[in-house]
């Protein structure tokens, strides 16, 4: 898999009672998913700026909207996401990400390739970045 940022479609199940959405098949789009976390992010808050060094990431938003920015090459790339949309984002590991909830209630589940450890993270401060698109 290569360095790209990218929104993934997910794969509709049809089913008569609710439909069923694949998030993610091991083997097909990832080798393997040690971990996966839910994240809450409250309404006009923001997480940011971190950098997974040996995680790529997984990411679709479970319950309200999530607005997604990402900094590559020193250009800053938004992906706005609302609940249980057919998409996720993929962010590569050494991309630099950050992201606010855009409603009352805010809800992401992550899929991570290795278990977490705070060693492979890196957290900016907010102001070493300077984005002034947020909500």
């Amino acid at each position: 898999m290569n360095n790209t940022i990218y929104i993934r479609k997910l794969k509709k199940l049809h089913n008569d009672n609710g439909d069923i959405f694949k998030f993610l098949q091991t083997g097909k789009n990832t080798k393997k998913i040690s971990e996966i976390y839910f994240s809450e992010i409250k309404f006009h808050k923001i997480k940011c700026w971190k950098k997974h060094l040996d995680n790529n990431l997984r990411l679709h938003v479970i319950k309200g909207g999530i607005r997604f920015v990402i900094i590559k090459n020193k250009n800053f790339f938004k992906f706005d996401l609302n609940e249980l949309t057919n998409q996720y984002i993929y962010i590569p590991k050494k991309t630099i990400f950050g992201f606010q909830g855009l409603q009352k209630k805010n809800l992401l589940i992550c899929a991570l390739e290795f278990n977490h450890n705070d060693r492979e993270v890196i957290n900016y401060n907010i102001e070493e970045f300077l984005y002034k698109n947020w909500k």
